[in-house]
């Protein structure tokens, strides 16, 4: 199992621009030009609603873009900021005493099964990867660094990663108690696998290789309780919210990285190219996390799975596409996204990272909004108002890439 999350050193290679590598598979040459995807800067020219000011057009507002793109500021100007919401993020150790978040007073670490869930290792990239997330949710609005969708939320965080970045052998404790803390539980977290092996040949040096894709089943389904505590979030009116995954499958701008069996990083190939050559069956796939309710035939109105759009909502290199998630997924900004780090990973507390597990955040976050302004809807009833309102992108209607679109909180509300 690993975090559906981009380390610094992978986002440099996914921006970074490649010679004309190609696959050799059966003998059959594949060319393909590679290359990853950038993000756009924000707009940080003091407007935000509709081209016109307003007291929520704070630079704290623009150091996070994806504010700006799903609409914000229309829940903020309704006079909504998740106050009394909590929103449960499902991750690896966090920072409990970052001051710019509002994490609960109570957490729970499923790895040594004690209610402290603050990194072991605080300066590792997983150590940094859950306080990023719960800052996109809930980071305050203070004049400080960058604020969260519902900057007065709170987070309960449950640590079921360890710093090394391996999965509990049994989440069941950490999933139960994730949702009987909130009706909103946010995964940032996902499995991947290889595909068969091919050849390579990059600037003229052939390789045996093979490219990482999303898993077809995930160790967090592994046991029937484990299932019975997902399949529970239907009684408990509670919605799972899942990054799609960073695997690059996706048919618009995929790149999917392919390695040595050593594990040296060889090129990216896009999905169209992998596809021909027999090793993937789809060119639009998520991680087995957000497709359990395809896998299962259960619950799909209490999941939500969410790819990466960045500043422009074009879908990133990285991201893996809705695939047969279509009808219950939805795209949100997780290009280059600034939030809170402890300061032992960056010492101003912040720093940017791209992934999957920087979009579903912005998803959980708007439903805490609507939480508060609609607290006795259901938790169906939340996610179809997401759902129903998104930004149409990609082909027109629910497609394979975007899904339903761009989350869209000024329709929403």
């Amino acid at each position: 199992m690993t975090l559906a999350y981009l380390s610094c050193s992978m986002e440099l290679n996914f921006k970074k621009k490649l010679a004309l590598p190609f696959i050799l598979l059966s003998s059959t040459i594949l060319i393909s030009c590679g290359g990853g995807g950038g993000g756009g800067s924000a707009n940080n020219s003091g407007t935000c609603k509709d081209g016109s000011s307003s007291s929520f057009c704070t630079t704290e507002f623009h150091n996070n873009y994806g504010l700006k793109n799903i609409k914000a500021y229309e829940a903020y100007d309704d006079g909504y900021s998740g106050s009394g919401i909590d929103v449960s993020v499902m991750d690896g150790g966090f920072d409990l005493n970052h001051s710019d978040v509002n994490f609960q007073n109570f957490s729970y670490d499923a790895v040594n099964d004690d209610n402290d869930a603050n990194s072991e290792s605080p300066n590792s990239a997983i150590g940094g990867h859950g306080t990023h997330v719960a800052g996109i949710i809930s980071a305050k609005r203070n004049s400080s660094g960058m604020h969260g969708v519902a900057y007065a939320s709170n987070v309960v965080a449950v640590r079921m990663l360890t710093d090394a970045n391996n999965g509990i052998s049994d989440m069941t404790a950490a999933i139960d108690y994730a949702s009987s803390k909130s009706s909103i539980v946010n995964n940032s977290w996902g499995s991947s696998s290889y595909t068969s092996t091919a050849t390579c040949i990059v600037n003229g040096v052939t390789y045996t290789c093979r490219g990482v894709i999303p898993a077809t089943s995930s160790s967090g389904f592994n046991s029937t309780d484990e299932r019975n505590k997902w399949n529970d979030f239907d009684d408990d009116d509670a919605v799972a919210v899942f990054a799609a995954g960073n695997s690059g499958v996706n048919s618009e701008t995929g790149q999917i990285a392919f390695y040595t069996l050593g594990g040296s990083f060889l090129a990216y190939y896009d999905a169209q190219t992998v596809l021909n050559a027999g090793l993937i069956s789809q060119t639009n796939r998520s991680s087995p996390e957000s497709r359990y309710p395809m896998i299962y035939g259960v619950m799909s109105e209490n999941w939500m799975n969410v790819v990466s759009v960045d500043s422009n909502n074009t879908i990133s290199s990285f991201s893996n596409g809705c695939g047969d998630t279509k009808n219950y997924c939805i795209a949100a900004p997780g290009e280059d996204i600034y939030s809170t780090v402890p300061t032992s990973v960056d010492s101003s507390g912040y720093d940017t990272l791209s992934g999957t597990s920087m979009a579903a955040p912005h998803v959980s976050g708007a439903l805490a909004l609507m939480k508060q302004k609609w607290p006795n809807l259901t938790a169906q009833e939340l996610v179809d108002l997401i759902l129903n309102n998104a930004s149409d992108l990609g082909a027109s209607g629910t497609d394979q890439v975007y899904g339903r679109g761009l989350l869209n909180l000024k329709q929403s509300m």
